[in-house]
């Protein structure tokens, strides 16, 4: 049963059995089996968490997180007001089509994913490839009250900031990983594998020390002041490795940065959302000036081909982004391999 059980179960056994009953607690070892508790809400990244592996027993299960950062990351991939608001309707067919199969879960996740896609489609100031000044008009525009400076109006165009969206996105893969390493470190610390536990924490320091150095040596991106410190932080780090790794633990530092550039990926499919949908409304916008048989004829193909893209993008941010949790970010504390908790029970078949 699960330990949070025993209590109630110890109590209901005394209260039928009296001083009959005798109760041992034992604590779980590495092979505990796991019971997952999420609310409904989290169901369907449950889901995608178990269509991986199921946590082991001891592992912190990283069913939330996932719920949290993976929207993020998708959003920013997809980031268009329009498709965001497209893709929720094309979700909800989805996972009412497919009832009872695989494809319901993922249908729910598309549809929670939309709303960041919406914001993002609001920062990036995106909707359908066109900007809100083509829609409502630069005069409506300029009756739109910036917040905090920022104008929904003008926004951080894509196509107009790919160097800062860029520097962005490796950020956010940064932190991410960082989150992994923690987790990695609190499944260590409850092993009882205290060196370990501090190993996991000196990769972070490998992280960001490494790209403080690469920052201002090699792009002059930071005051000259930041490599001393750094460099302390990344040779105390790296000793730690050593002790715990062996010196042989060092060939990952090339694949930590290999992880970093990994997230590039997320602007980089954004992009090429963006300008499919931009050809689109260039090449195939039905206008009147193209004549009636022409608009005609350009309606249901324009239509098609925008419901195309943003299908299209919606199975390359899930897949892509899933591959950015499942492969980068699980890869720093994840072992899976569990097995699922089954209660004792007996079942009644017959009952006379």
């Amino acid at each position: 049963m699960p330990s949070g059980d025993c209590g109630r179960v110890e109590a209901a056994l005394k209260e039928r059995f009296g001083g009959d009953v005798i109760m041992e607690h034992k604590k779980g070892g590495h092979d505990q089996p796991t019971m997952l508790r999420n609310p409904n809400a989290l169901g369907p990244f449950e889901f995608m968490v178990e269509f991986i592996s199921l946590p082991k027993g001891y592992e912190i299960d990283p069913t939330l997180l996932f719920a949290l950062g993976f929207p993020i990351i998708y959003g920013m991939m997809l980031g268009d007001a329009g498709y965001g608001l497209v893709s929720f309707i094309i979700a909800l067919l989805v996972s009412r089509k497919f009832k009872g199969t695989m494809l319901e879960p993922i249908g729910k996740v598309w549809a929670l994913v939309a709303l960041p896609t919406v914001i993002f489609g609001f920062i990036y100031n995106e909707y359908f490839g066109f900007k809100l000044s083509h829609i409502i008009g630069e005069h409506a525009c300029g009756m739109i009250p910036t917040l905090f400076g920022f104008s929904l109006c003008e926004g951080m165009p894509r196509m107009e900031n790919i160097t800062l969206l860029l520097l962005a996105t490796l950020f956010v893969g940064m932190a991410h990983l960082a989150i992994g390493f923690v987790l990695g470190a609190l499944n260590k610390y409850r092993e009882g594998e205290t060196w370990h536990a501090a190993a996991k924490i000196a990769w972070i320091g490998v992280e960001f020390a490494g790209v403080a150095l690469v920052a201002t040596i090699m792009f002059r991106a930071l005051p000259d002041w930041v490599v001393a410190p750094s460099a302390l932080v990344a040779l105390a780090a790296v000793a730690v490795i050593i002790k715990v790794e062996g010196v042989l633990g060092l060939i990952e530092i090339p694949g930590l940065a290999s992880n970093i550039f990994s997230y590039a990926r997320i602007l980089a499919v954004g992009i090429a959302s963006v300008v499919v949908a931009e050809l689109i409304n260039e090449l195939l916008l039905p206008s009147p000036d193209k004549g009636v048989v022409a608009v005609i004829i350009l309606i249901p193909v324009y239509i098609g081909l925008h419901l195309f893209n943003v299908v299209l993008g919606m199975f390359e941010s899930l897949v892509q982004g899933a591959r950015l949790n499942y492969v980068e970010f699980f890869s720093k504390f994840y072992e899976g391999g569990g097995s699922r908790f089954n209660p004792f029970r007996y079942a009644k078949h017959f009952t006379k």
